[in-house]
């Protein structure tokens, strides 16, 4: 009997915090709906927010529960489920304060199309592929614009994973802490969990460094696959993403040959493929003679001084001495810059400060350099790409440096590793270095 009653006496109180906690959970959501609808005016075609919202919810679940089917160790699920978690509180909570702020966005391009196509044109390219997959989607699940952000989120996702496991191949051992500094780097996570290009072409980019890692490290075709399959991704969205992509490829592999006469006949061949690439690229483009590269160069490099953190070249890139006196301040710009104050929103100042940190780094790498270590092939591999890379952009983020913090995505996993990896604290003969 007493122990019925004690049962009894102590029922109120578990029913008590059951209600309460679902009428929390009950009043939390209506909150987060008429948040949703206040901070949602600017999405077009919306005649239902919160309805479009609570399917960006209920398939950012689907998504996530889904994690525990793929096909990776057991011991990686919970921290993709914890970084999924992280990412749907940026894609559908901080972003909402984001898509209020700004009334034009590519992201609202894309699902104008999706909604009514033909009303607004998105351009070629890229932004077509992007089109066709939110069409596709909307044949599987009802039409939501935040569904939309959360399936480009969880292509982000893997994008990152895919980073973490080339790091994995690098340095022989599983360091979660590699995989949330990539996944938690505040413009990683931003931009890879946005509706458009940039996730996208992430998971291309994490396909081929994954498969770069494998080749330099197993040498397994396999490794290869993932490589050619990363290019042709990240080619769907930037084509000209290509020639830097096979450029340090190249670059890796001849390093690595051992002898005279091997390194020419590699050197030959990667020669006359590169003359077929840029013979390619020159078609493409509409490039029929070399003073026309000149040209191309100079237009699509005004073409992006457009808006609030657009600003003047400062030379003129419209011959070889102007190209050639340009290209370290264009390098510069697209890996480290803004710098703080340069632009001042909230965006801009964090960009800021974490460019400031990444010249931190640099700063301690070049302090610590070791030759030993730049001779290893897949360190040679991250230099010719981040080098490559911040080449060809610098002519492009320099003109623009909010787009250019947006495009520094696609380096950013690389560059990150490659500085953290350099800055390692040097250590005495036979003692083995601390963990990055």
């Amino acid at each position: 009997m007493e122990a019925r009653a004690d049962g009894a006496r102590g029922a109120p109180p578990h029913r008590f915090w059951t209600l309460a906690l679902g009428a929390a959970a009950g009043i939390g959501t209506l909150v987060l709906l008429r948040v949703a609808e206040a901070f949602g005016v600017n999405i077009p075609y919306q005649d239902a927010v919160a309805r479009d919202y609570v399917v960006g919810v209920l398939w950012a679940l689907a998504l996530g529960a889904g994690i525990l089917l793929w096909p990776v160790p057991a011991a990686h699920k919970l921290d993709l489920l914890v970084l999924w978690g992280v990412k749907c509180l940026v894609t559908l909570g901080f972003m909402l304060l984001y898509e209020y702020q700004y009334v034009t966005l590519d992201a609202y391009g894309y699902y104008t199309n999706v909604r009514m196509p033909g009303v607004k044109e998105v351009g070629s390219g890229g932004s077509e592929v992007i089109v066709a997959l939110a069409a596709l989607q909307d044949r599987w699940i009802p039409r939501s614009y935040h569904a939309l952000k959360v399936s480009c989120s969880m292509l982000g996702l893997i994008g990152v994973y895919l980073f973490f496991r080339a790091g994995v191949l690098f340095t022989g051992r599983t360091d979660r802490r590699i995989f949330y500094l990539l996944g938690l780097f505040p413009s990683i996570l931003f931009w890879s969990s946005i509706l458009g290009k940039d996730p996208i072409v992430l998971l291309g980019l994490g396909m081929y460094a994954y498969g770069v890692m494998g080749w330099l490290r197993t040498r397994r075709w396999g490794s290869v696959l993932w490589m050619g399959a990363g290019i042709v991704v990240a080619a769907t969205i930037r084509f000209w993403l290509v020639p830097i992509l096979i450029f340090a490829v190249l670059v890796a592999v001849w390093w690595g040959i051992r002898g005279a006469m091997a390194r020419f006949a590699f050197a030959a061949t990667a020669l006359l493929v590169s003359a077929a690439m840029v013979a390619y690229l020159a078609a493409t483009l509409g490039i029929g003679s070399p003073g026309q590269v000149l040209v191309a160069i100079e237009t699509v490099s005004q073409a992006w001084a457009q808006g609030g953190s657009a600003q003047e070249m400062p030379v003129d890139v419209g011959s070889v001495q102007g190209v050639l006196l340009f290209l370290p301040l264009g390098a510069f710009t697209a890996l480290f810059r803004p710098l703080p104050g340069e632009i001042m929103n909230p965006f801009g100042l964090l960009a800021g400060l974490e460019n400031l940190a990444l010249l931190g780094l640099l700063l301690v790498a070049v302090v610590r350099l070791r030759t030993a270590r730049g001779a290893d092939p897949a360190v040679v591999w991250a230099v010719a790409f981040v080098c490559a890379w911040a080449s060809i952009y610098g002519f492009i983020s320099y003109q623009n440096l909010g787009t250019g913090v947006r495009f520094k995505l696609q380096v950013l996993p690389v560059l990150v590793g490659l500085l953290l990896h350099l800055s390692r604290k040097r250590t005495a003969p036979g003692v083995p270095a601390a963990s990055p």
